[in-house]
């Protein structure tokens, strides 16, 4: 117990899984609990899309504990994401999208909607947006990214006013120092004002 937590501190990915897979093998039922998490924390660290799978689906599966449960959704959504096998995560995404005050609930709010709107899917995706800003949340990165994404779909649905209203209050309002959200706030801009020009044009 104490080597694999220590190697895991130590960031030893590899040496850590052996000590905690050794430990599962040998552990009380208390134990246990602590060797799978570590497991899946490290073969997610390695990378290791199909064994992170493999123990979470082991964990969800067989645990109580809600904390562990939440995790272990987040790690195999994360690892389908990985191996672009997005489908395969519908039901992680759904699970963990209900709480949105916990940063795991927060990504997964905004990659549902996401999800959605890969699907061309515009109506659930606009649905699940209005759902996460009525739900709100503390982790402002992704209710923005969520803001952004509705101006996508007003896009695709050629409501430009709407998209820019929303890009321009989120402007206004996101204070924090975001890089990804500003550029991607002025890319579209710059798209909604090229396409009422085409609009303007045409007529």
């Amino acid at each position: 117990l104490r080597a694999s937590s220590m190697a895991y501190n130590m960031q030893k990915y590899e040496d850590a899984l052996k000590y905690y897979t050794r430990l599962n093998q040998i552990a009380s039922v208390e134990n246990k609990q602590t060797a799978k998490l570590g497991i899946l924390r490290c073969a997610y660290n390695l990378k290791d899309y199909n064994k992170t799978i493999e123990v979470s689906s082991d964990i969800i599966n067989a645990s109580t504990d809600d904390e562990m449960i939440t995790e272990a959704r987040y790690d195999r959504f994360k690892s389908y994401q990985a191996q672009s096998k997005i489908d395969s995560a519908l039901e992680d995404m759904v699970a963990l999208s209900a709480d949105t005050r916990n940063i795991y609930g927060a990504e997964a709010k905004y990659e549902l909607a996401n999800y959605y709107y890969s699907k061309n899917q515009l109506d659930k995706a606009e649905a699940e947006v209005f759902s996460y800003i009525e739900k709100g949340t503390p982790h402002q990165h992704y209710l923005a990214k969520s803001f952004i994404l509705l101006a996508d779909v007003y896009i695709q649905k050629e409501r430009y006013f709407e998209a820019k209203q929303y890009l321009l209050s989120l402007k206004d309002n996101y204070v924090a120092d975001d890089k990804i959200i500003s550029d991607a706030i002025a890319s579209r801009l710059e798209l909604i004002n090229k396409k009422e020009s085409e609009t303007v044009s045409n007529q």
